[in-house]
């Protein structure tokens, strides 16, 4: 069994995720982190669960530049207490313990803005963002895939996938979940700035079935990923 943490080492002074303007239109409300599914602050916050905040620019200095993050100050009202952890110049982290609708209010110097979140129970997990990278000779390939079943996974492929919390009403769910794996045949590794998202390979000259169970850590949110390992080499398409 083995436990991944939250917040991973270096994942959001990496990560680049999407932001939602504050309801006065002076500051952005950062996700930080990217996840699969869910662009802006509308998604539920699953209750529990950690959720990076960022304060930042509402302004870009260049086209394609990421929105700064600004020295600031975040405070969270709502039905309980929510203390905001600093992590870094204009990033933090926030557990919101109960549902119910919340306010975020960031300062930054003389700027001020608030925005309006919602926190539910989380009901149950899935999968999303499903994509086989191909390493073939001197190409790489990339093929989207709508589900698991029967799948076989090549010695040259990398599975990407996104374990994704939903609520009662099926929607998806913001915060990086704190899971435990239990893997049988399978290696996995995260990559840096992307909500709980995995890359999973076959070691080296397995065959045969393999699965892993991904676990919500304290609950009993799990998911199980079953898939076939081929030693052969897949192609790219010419």
């Amino acid at each position: 069994m083995k436990k991944l943490m939250a917040v991973a080492a270096g994942l959001l002074a990496a990560a680049c995720g999407f932001s939602t303007m504050g309801d006065s239109n002076t500051l952005r409300f950062g996700q930080i982190v990217q996840y699969a599914e869910a662009n802006d602050f509308s998604a539920p916050i699953a209750v529990g669960v950690t959720m990076p905040i960022g304060v930042q620019r509402t302004e870009k200095k260049a086209l394609l530049n990421d929105y700064d993050y600004l020295e600031s100050t975040l405070e969270v009202s709502g039905p309980a207490g929510v203390t905001p952890e600093r992590k870094d110049t204009g990033k933090f982290e926030a557990v919101f313990p109960s549902a119910g609708t919340y306010t975020l209010k960031a300062k930054a110097g003389d700027l001020e803005d608030t925005l309006t979140v919602t926190a539910k129970p989380m009901k149950s997990l899935k999968l999303a963002r499903l994509l086989v990278v191909t390493e073939a000779a001197s190409k790489t390939c990339n093929a989207e895939l709508t589900d698991l079943a029967g799948h076989t996974l090549k010695a040259n492929q990398t599975l990407h996938l996104s374990v994704v919390p939903q609520d009662d009403a099926g929607k998806t769910m913001l915060g990086v979940l704190t899971l435990d794996t239990q893997d049988d045949g399978l290696t996995l590794t995260r990559p840096i700035g992307m909500a709980n998202t995995f890359m999973v390979t076959a070691p080296s000259g397995s065959t045969g079935a393999a699965s892993v169970v991904f676990t919500v850590h304290g609950t009993t949110h799990e998911l199980r990923v079953q898939l076939q390992r081929d030693t052969t080499l897949a192609t790219c398409p010419p």
